[in-house]
């Protein structure tokens, strides 16, 4: 009986796969003005970080994912940004993803950069020359500005 009782519990503790993450939210601008249909790639600056995704909404607006979990892990990041003209849509106007086209978009933008109508200068499109970073604590970033200037 005991087992039985057991096999269940470790099946969840096992599931859940241990990862912490916390909310980071923001939007995104360029000059102050909101960029939409951008992917943002938060590459990990400490050892041991996870690489987390968003996309932008109608309104510059993200919410940022793990893996399937929603949020980021607590760390230092570089944020690399990628833009594509008439790229599908890829969240509602609040940030929220749609993983299915998500996924086609990021696959699209790392196979070869698209030309941009948002004229996002080159250093934010590059790992090793972005100057976007971000610490994220314990708590999460909720209403984080990424702000780009040209």
């Amino acid at each position: 009986m005991r087992l039985f009782l057991c096999v269940p519990l470790l099946f969840a503790l096992g599931c859940s796969g241990g990862l912490k993450v916390v909310p980071m939210e923001g939007k995104l601008t360029l000059d102050g003005a909101p960029v939409k249909d951008a992917s943002l790639t938060f590459m990990p600056s400490d050892a041991g970080g996870q690489t987390a995704v968003a996309a932008t909404g109608s309104e510059g607006t993200f919410r940022a994912m793990t893996g399937n979990a929603e949020g980021i892990m607590p760390g230092k990041y570089r944020v690399v940004v990628a833009v594509s003209s008439g790229s599908p849509a890829t969240t509602n106007a609040g940030g929220e993803i749609n993983s299915a086209d998500y996924a086609k978009a990021m696959s699209k933008a790392m196979k070869a950069p698209a030309k941009s109508k948002s004229d996002i200068p080159a250093k934010y499109t590059q790992p090793s020359e972005t100057p976007l970073q971000v610490t994220v604590d314990g708590s999460g970033l909720t209403g984080y500005e990424l702000k780009m200037m040209k």
